[in-house]
């Protein structure tokens, strides 16, 4: 393994850096050389935590590098310290089991006994975190912090200049989209712009004239607006419209297994710095898999991310998992405005059946927190740029 690090990086720094990637290493190892299973499960995560480890070490790699060449060490810093959380995010598993096994190690190193039963700890911590085919709720919890089949739905992707993969997941789609190949998504969940910053206080048209607002082009359908800052207004009820913003997906790439036909995870796009945003994730069945009920895969879904959620029945048999009651609901019955203040949904989750039946079609979880810390962002880009 080569170590890549600034010739300005502090040596205290260089060292860590080098154990942390032996660490590492060994973490991946310690999965792939141990037998955790009678099944062909055991195969496939020996050689997928091995895979991690050394993909996760790569994108350090490339990160410090990155910041060993720029002229400008200050951005470059600043850069560096998200991609680093960046690569975190993307490799959670492997940034757990390295992490509990220097504990275990530090902890039990005379005491060998101790040392294997802790060693057996780590591995059961990484199995719950990694990506398991025969689970229906391909979801974790990570110290609060979501996880979909394997990579966190946290931290920003800063896609400039990288290949169009994340972890296992194809981005072709999304680096499409982000470099105007293609057009981007505007789904799910809907704001009115007052419950963005700095938006609350203008009138209807002086809005408007803010946001540089265009109607659809002749002989579009449907009715809507595009703004020049933040996103696409839909009419979502009577004269209220709503700002849906512009999305991509990445799609598991990997060995699915008989539950599903597809887990994608879909990102706010960000063409002009080259990023994306994780916004939700979405698990599709397959027709033929025996797959929970609506009901009782929405009770598990709600009992996966806390004693605190609860389910929703909405339209069409749609069920909701939320921290907190949803006020308001679009048109179709889709939640609104969910980045009102007080913001009190962090996350929320939706199963969706197929039509007139109890079977659930898809599994959804979406971040709430990136999609109004978005909005936001958007709303304070308008306000400077669009008066």
């Amino acid at each position: 393994m080569d170590f890549i690090y600034p010739k300005s990086m502090p040596k205290r720094y260089k060292v860590t850096m080098v154990l942390h990637t032996l660490f590492v290493l060994a973490s991946g190892h310690l999965i792939a050389k141990t037998p955790l299973a009678s099944d062909a499960s055991a195969e496939r995560l020996k050689a997928q935590s091995a895979k991690d480890a050394e993909d996760y070490l790569s994108c350090r790699k490339s990160t410090v590098l990155a910041l060993r060449q720029a002229k400008d060490k200050v951005a470059a810093k600043r850069h560096a310290q998200a991609a680093l959380l960046e690569c975190r995010d993307l490799y959670p598993g492997v940034v757990a089991l390295s992490g509990c096994k220097k504990v275990a190690l530090t902890a039990h190193q005379a005491d060998p006994a101790k040392l294997k039963a802790a060693l057996t700890e780590c591995q059961a911590q990484y199995r719950k975190l990694a990506y398991d085919p025969r689970n229906p709720i391909p979801l974790q919890l990570l110290k609060g912090e979501p996880l979909f089949a394997g990579i966190g739905l946290s931290a920003e992707r800063l896609m400039a200049g990288r290949a169009a993969a994340l972890g296992n997941f194809d981005c072709a789609p999304l680096a499409r989209d982000l470099s105007g190949q293609s057009q981007p998504e505007y789904m799910l969940f809907g704001n009115e712009p007052r419950h963005f910053a700095g938006l609350s206080a203008p009138s209807g048209q002086d809005l408007k004239k803010l946001l540089r607002l265009k109607p659809a082009p002749k002989g579009v359908k449907e009715r809507y607006f595009d703004s020049a800052f933040l996103g696409r207004f839909y009419q979502v009820k009577n004269s209220q419209f709503a700002a849906y913003f512009p999305s991509s997906f990445c799609f598991y790439a990997a060995k699915l297994g008989p539950l599903f036909a597809s887990l994608k995870v879909y990102y706010l796009v960000d063409r002009p710095r080259e990023a994306a945003l994780p916004y939700f994730a979405a698990a599709f069945y397959n027709e033929t898999a025996k797959v929970p009920s609506v009901d009782e895969l929405a009770t598990s879904f709600a009992a996966t991310l806390g004693p605190e959620y609860k389910t929703l029945v909405g339209k069409r048999g749609v069920v909701f998992v939320a921290a907190g009651p949803i006020a308001e609901f679009d048109s179709e019955g889709d939640p609104l405005n969910l980045c009102r203040t007080p913001r009190s949904h962090h996350l929320v989750g939706v199963v969706k059946p197929h039509s007139g039946s109890k079977r659930a079609e898809v599994l959804i979880l979406s971040n709430i927190d990136n999609l109004c810390n978005y909005g936001d962002r958007l709303a304070a880009h308008a306000l400077k740029q669009g008066g």
